[in-house]
């Protein structure tokens, strides 16, 4: 899931200011710490709360700067100058993000109910389903996500590349020259 979800920021390459630019290498190289450094937590201690704190934090980041990047929410002087998205592209986002927040709180359900020694042992119970639904959920958020990318960044893509070869190395537009 982790290796899945580090593939989210990489979709996001060069359509908004923090993953293109001067500030493309330092995203990048911090995500990649910040996953190095959580893997080898993890499998030091055991600690599954590193893991799903690094998923979340795989997930937020993304959902944010796409959702920056789609609207144009963040981009004040900086490149890429990414269009807005129409606005009826924008309902995968949120679908999205609805998906992930209520699979979300299934799962920590879940949880409460293995940590308090109370999960149902009958596929009767609708409680039974909590972890399954998670899954569904999660797979949902994904798919609307990845189908907001594809309709709302991608085709903004050649937009905003074309503004970039107008911008200098910093990822700011150049100053207009004085006659």
């Amino acid at each position: 899931m982790s290796i899945m979800a580090a593939g989210y920021m990489a979709c996001l390459d060069g359509l908004h200011w923090s993953t293109a630019g001067a500030w493309r290498r330092a995203t990048y190289l911090s995500m990649a710490a910040l996953l190095a450094a959580a893997w080898v937590v993890y499998f030091t201690v055991h600690n599954f709360e590193v893991f799903a704190t690094l998923f979340t934090l795989q997930v937020v980041a993304p959902e944010l700067i796409s959702y920056a990047a789609a609207t144009g929410v963040a981009n004040e002087g900086r490149a890429p100058k990414t269009p807005p998205a129409p606005a009826a592209h924008r309902g995968w986002w949120w679908v999205g993000l609805a998906s992930i927040v209520g699979g979300k709180a299934l799962w920590e359900w879940e949880r409460s109910l293995y940590r308090s020694g109370t999960c149902p042992e009958r596929g009767d119970d609708p409680r039974f389903w909590l972890h399954p639904a998670w899954h569904v959920l999660s797979a949902f958020s994904h798919f609307s996500w990845t189908t907001y990318v594809v309709t709302s960044l991608l085709p903004l893509s050649d937009k905003a590349a074309s503004s970039r070869e107008k911008t200098n190395d910093a990822g700011l537009e150049p100053k207009a020259k004085a006659h």
